[in-house]
């Protein structure tokens, strides 16, 4: 007799740590069971990418990442450029306030030399007053005030001066008044502060303020 001989039988087959048995079986694929906690996995992730992000503060600083040393250098060069600008506006600041100290102590002409003044802003169309300022210290300098403009002149000088070269002189000031000059200074300087480190700026404007007078 020949015939076929059917024996039922199970083989346990040793599987992953995190398959369990009895878990359902489909086309040769082991599926993970669905009650497998992800969150441990998450877990080890979010410390293994900590620790690459964030170099340990005992690694010497030739091992610290790229990104870190050149961000540092950033913030360094960033402060410094900063601090450089800060100084600069303090110090024209300081320098302004005790030009116009010094100017508060000037007396107001209202002598011939005051009518020559006047007499020379009406001939050149200006309309705005300007008063005249005698000073025992410096000068002739047109300077502008939160009240207006103002003209000082030195009396030493003014007294030895011909009247036809105190017009001269009041007229190179007038020019600097008509052409804005003490605004197109304040522009460059400006300008030039954010490349307070560059010596040629500076230059520049010192090119730009000494056009100024001669043009004048």
């Amino acid at each position: 007799l020949q015939g076929l001989c059917l024996v039922h039988f199970t083989v346990a087959i040793p599987g992953p740590s995190w398959w369990s048995p009895g878990e359902p079986v489909a086309n040769g694929q082991i599926h993970a069971p669905s009650s497998v906690n992800r969150s441990q996995e998450v877990d080890d992730g979010a410390r293994v990418s900590r620790f690459a992000a964030t170099p340990s503060p005992g690694l010497p600083q030739e091992m610290r990442p790229q990104s870190a040393r050149t961000s540092e250098w950033v913030i360094l060069l960033a402060t410094v450029w900063a601090s450089g600008i800060v100084f600069i506006v303090v110090v024209w600041c300081r320098d302004y306030a005790e030009f116009l100290r010094l100017c508060a102590g000037a007396q107001q002409d209202t002598t011939e030399w005051y009518d020559e003044w006047q007499r020379l802003l009406h001939e050149s169309g200006v309309r705005k007053r300007i008063p005249l300022q005698l000073s025992n210290q410096f000068g002739p300098a047109l300077y502008w005030r939160p009240s207006g403009y103002r003209l000082i002149v030195p009396t030493r000088l003014w007294r030895r001066l011909s009247r036809i070269q105190r017009e001269c002189t009041l007229r190179h000031e007038l020019a600097h008044y008509q052409r804005r000059d003490l605004w197109k200074s304040l522009f460059a300087r400006l300008a030039a502060l954010p490349h307070w480190f560059n010596p040629v700026a500076w230059w520049v404007v010192s090119r730009i303020e000494h056009s100024a007078e001669l043009d004048c």
